[in-house]
């Protein structure tokens, strides 16, 4: 469910932006890791998460 939030599918949106971070292969997105969500009723409010996000020149995260 988490990732199907519209919280998730817009951080997504904003890190392939024309800004973002993973736009023109600079960067490749390896891992997310959801560390917790706090639900307003049947909606999810907050989502915390880990993401591994790797320089595809250097290969550092």
């Amino acid at each position: 469910k988490a990732f199907d939030s519209i919280l998730f599918k817009q951080w997504i949106k904003n890190m392939q932006s024309e800004r973002g971070i993973l736009m023109a292969n600079r960067c490749s997105l390896n891992k997310v890791l959801i560390q917790g969500v706090d639900m307003f009723g049947e909606r999810i409010g907050f989502l915390k998460f880990k993401a591994e996000v790797v320089d595809n020149a250097t290969g550092s995260k």
